[in-house]
């Protein structure tokens, strides 16, 4: 899926910002602070980040559950929120439609008027169109035979698969989901995404889709916009916020990390070589701007750390100790210190790695990942 430019982007905002005032009085809080993002017709976005990040904020604003201070909307070319113009776009008349959370599902109402409940209240259908629109909807989710079924009835799985058939039956072109699979179980909740994927793939509607849950972007995913206090912090491909984290926020928030702190000493050749506590790190030079001298970040994930029992000269190679190993499941993880230095690792499960053992650790400069400097509370980086 490529970026989208103004031009052909089914959903836009510029600059959009919005504040809400502290019950204390005590200044503001931005959820939401100078948000610029285009989406492309038919792309899977998901807007990825902890509580309180603004995620939720900036969804709710482009469903017009929100009203944002400043900036721009569009959805499929049309403005439905302007703060210079004063245009605000009520959410019953703009081409959405949302799954929330809670499933939002009315109680009274069978599983079939729940889904037919956004095409009888906002225009005129005759019945048997109606009937075969929610027949359609109800399959598409495996739901088959379920409509004169209440809610109170389904399970939570079976809800959520209910909130989602209600809103393909709009033929909405742009779907917003608030973290809909976070209150159903594991198996369900990967059963679903499975399904997800595959409708979204073929209706083709543009999805703005809301976690906190890493694992779940990255399989959802065909960019992702990672917030931090309001802010897009990186908007790239999962694999590329993965492995080329733009901010050190970005490289801990999307899986485990070592990071280290370091010095640049040279830059030559196509690498750069870093200082750094586990001694000096050369990495390719992936086009982040860097000079010696400057104070920067290494980073590298556990999975690329290779762990040898020979020791050896080549680049990148380090001594370390097994310090903890633990089984989960498909693969290890391990804890080592070189030096003073932790290091995480993960190897396969049938890998040996026995506690206290001697090992040489080595990461290719490719899997080596050059980050900004950043100070952290207490000035320390």
């Amino acid at each position: 899926m490529t970026n989208a430019t103004p031009g052909d982007a089914q959903v836009e905002i510029v600059g959009l910002s919005k504040r809400f005032k502290r019950r204390s009085g005590a200044g503001d809080v931005i959820p939401i602070d100078d948000v610029t993002l285009s989406i492309a017709p038919g792309e899977f976005v998901v807007l990825l980040g902890p509580s309180g990040c603004g995620k939720t904020t900036l969804l709710r604003s482009i469903a017009g559950l929100e009203r944002p201070d400043q900036g721009v909307i569009r959805i499929t070319g049309k403005e439905v929120f302007n703060a210079s113009r004063k245009l605000f776009v009520p959410p019953n008349r703009r081409p959405i439609s949302m799954i929330f959370q809670s499933y939002a599902l009315w109680p009274h109402m069978t599983v079939f008027q729940n889904i037919a409940y956004p095409i009888t209240s906002r225009s005129r259908v005759g019945r048997a169109e109606v009937r075969a629109g929610v027949e359609r909807a109800l399959t598409q989710v495996g739901l088959s035979g379920l409509g004169s079924q209440y809610p109170g009835q389904l399970s939570g799985g079976q809800q959520q698969r209910v909130a989602l058939a209600r809103a393909l039956v709009t033929d909405a072109k742009v779907l917003l989901f608030d973290e809909p699979l976070s209150n159903v179980d594991a198996k369900v909740r990967e059963e679903l995404r499975a399904q997800l994927i595959e409708m979204q793939r073929e209706f083709g509607f543009t999805a703005i889709y809301v976690t906190h849950d890493q694992a779940e972007a990255m399989e959802l995913a065909d960019r992702i916009a990672v917030l931090n206090s309001g802010h897009i912090e990186q908007l790239a491909a999962p694999r590329e916020v993965y492995s080329r984290p733009a901010t050190r926020y970005v490289a801990e928030f999307v899986g485990a990390a070592n990071l280290y702190e370091g010095s640049v000493a040279a830059v030559s050749g196509g690498t750069v070589s870093v200082d750094t506590p586990l001694g000096r790190l050369v990495v390719a030079d992936h086009g982040v701007p860097v000079n010696v001298d400057d104070r920067v970040s290494v980073m590298f994930r556990p999975e690329d750390v290779e762990l040898s029992t020979t020791l050896s000269d080549a680049e990148n190679v380090r001594a370390a100790t097994i310090l903890r190993t633990n089984f989960v499941g498909a693969q290890q993880t391990v804890v080592l210190e070189a030096g003073d230095v932790r290091i995480q690792a993960i190897i396969d499960r049938d890998a040996s790695a026995p506690e206290g053992a001697e090992a040489s650790v080595r990461i290719a400069r490719d899997d080596l990942s050059i980050l900004p400097y950043e100070e952290r509370a207490g000035g320390a980086a």
